[in-house]
């Protein structure tokens, strides 16, 4: 049972968890997930919300890409800033030019019928409410590499993760 009240998470425990849950359906199409993850990389936040934006980005980058490819993730912590970035790049299929600033509206999807255009959303409000930002890069060139870099940052602190 987790806690409703803000605790220390290590986030790169958490992501590798998410990671974990996606494991089988990525290895069915042959996604290889490759990691850095830099240690004291902490925020405090409701485990489920942190789980949930992560498993958000981990499910859109395994949809976009059908054919296998490779997922890459960044966990550090900028101390400069005092924040913990996270970036998860894929090297699926693009956001296409015309729908990328739609992509945090509500029940906006591209995943007809199965999505529910809630998940960048929902993703964007949890990130907010702890002062974080999400972002996106992309490219869906034909022709080109293609693929879909999201980072979120949020606001770093010290302690001991949480049970993830």
């Amino acid at each position: 049972r987790e806690t409703s009240n803000p605790v220390p998470i290590d986030m790169g425990a958490m992501l590798e968890s998410v990671f974990h849950l996606h494991r089988s359906t990525m290895e069915q199409k042959s996604i290889r997930v490759l990691s850095r993850v830099q240690a004291s990389a902490y925020i405090n936040g409701r485990p489920g919300e942190i789980r949930q934006v992560f498993n958000n980005l981990v499910t859109n980058a395994v949809d976009a890409m059908p054919r296998g490819g490779e997922l890459t993730a960044h966990v550090s912590r900028l101390h400069h800033s005092r924040l913990v970035c996270v970036s998860l790049a894929d090297t699926g299929t693009g956001v296409p030019k015309g729908i990328r600033e739609r992509i945090f509206e509500p029940f906006f999807t591209t995943k007809q019928p199965r999505g529910t255009g809630l998940g960048l959303w929902i993703s964007q409000g949890i990130l907010r409410k702890y002062s974080g930002t999400i972002r996106m890069r992309t490219r869906a060139t034909p022709g080109c590499s293609t693929g879909t870099v999201f980072r979120i940052c949020l606001p770093s602190s010290e302690g001991r993760p949480a049970n993830v």
